[in-house]
């Protein structure tokens, strides 16, 4: 699994929410100690290779028979160690960063696996290819708040609107600053509220600026993220994992692109009404920051509408989805009846 601190906090997420519903066996390989900690306190067990471009210890131990397969996810494995594990067991590859020319957003070539994950990609009748937004790998708890979440259940435009910024546990470019910085004299915003990770590159410069704004604060390292995309009316936030979190809880959200594997999430939401698009990290623009959640200030009929819509998109269940297909697949490799 990807785990260094820049690759953020979704490749962990999704892992973890789909070793939650497979039976037992689980064992998290990591390039790095970033998010052992995490593990730990969850109990699950894991090791770490030591670099992003090696799965040495994970293929030795499916060569091992420890393992009857191996899930990979991330961008910077060599296609040699996923090629190697191919003769061992079975392979599965979450490429939610691939684009039609077969690569990523790093450049790099996709893994050959017998099964791809992509929820980002258009839905496939090819069963080992486990695309579109129905399989987005979400914690079991946001299954509960979808089934919970009301179009309706957001505060009328005139009690103020409720805001929250979320880029992402890092936000390198510091999107959040020029966000807050659109929003600090915009007026009808009851409260601004504002998430970032502990490690995040602009953290102090962020909340210096949020103790300059009257109605803003500043929460590090959230642990109940659904509890807020329920307390808020409209997110301003990234376009990866936390965008299938905020459509499955029926957050409206204004989305700032951060890189080009978040564009397929992106423009699925966009094409059902979900979203509204900022831009990218390169051109955003403080004018339109100020005037695209100006149009949700008057009219609570928007919001119910995108509300809707990313319920309509994502339910939650996309793990329990994934762990069913993926046992149907294993037992046909099992018995030799894999077509690739």
């Amino acid at each position: 699994m990807a785990s260094s601190q820049h690759h953020g906090a979704g490749h962990i997420n999704r892992c973890l929410a789909l070793a939650a519903q497979l039976d037992g066996g689980v064992r998290f390989f990591l390039d790095c100690d970033f998010w052992a900690a995490r593990l730990r306190e969850q109990g699950w067990p894991f090791e770490v290779e030591g670099s992003p471009a090696q799965s040495d210890r994970a293929v030795a131990a499916l060569q091992d028979g420890q393992f009857r397969g191996l899930i990979f996810d991330g961008y910077e494995l060599l296609p040699t160690d996923a090629e190697r594990a191919m003769t061992m067991g079975y392979v599965v590859q979450f490429d939610d960063g691939q684009f039609d020319d077969g690569r990523f957003d790093d450049g790099a070539a996709a893994l050959p696996a017998h099964c791809r994950v992509n929820p980002a990609a258009a839905s496939s009748p090819v069963e080992h290819e486990l695309f579109g937004l129905e399989y987005a790998l979400l914690d079991a708890a946001f299954a509960k708040a979808h089934e919970q979440a009301r179009p309706d259940q957001k505060s009328t435009p005139g009690d103020g609107l409720q805001l929250l910024i979320a880029m992402g546990a890092r936000d390198t470019k510091n999107v959040t600053a020029a966000v807050l910085d659109a929003c600090r004299i915009l007026p009808g915003l009851r409260e601004i509220r504002v998430i970032m990770g502990a490690h995040a590159d602009h953290l102090d410069a962020v909340r210096a600026q949020v103790e300059n704004i009257d109605n803003a604060c500043l929460i590090v390292d959230c642990r109940d993220m659904i509890a807020e995309y329920e307390r808020a009316d409209l997110a301003v936030g990234a376009g990866g994992v936390s965008l299938l979190e905020r459509l499955c809880c029926g957050l409206p959200s204004l989305i700032v692109v951060q890189s080009r594997n978040q564009l397929g999430n992106v423009k699925s939401a966009l094409d059902a009404g979900a979203v509204g698009l900022l831009g990218d990290v390169d051109t955003l623009d403080g004018n339109r920051i100020r005037e695209e959640i100006k149009t949700f200030m008057g009219s609570n009929t928007a919001l119910s509408n995108m509300r809707k819509s990313g319920l309509a998109l994502v339910d939650g269940r996309g793990a329990p989805r994934v762990a069913l297909r993926l046992g149907r697949l294993l037992k046909e490799y099992d018995n030799g009846r894999l077509s690739l």
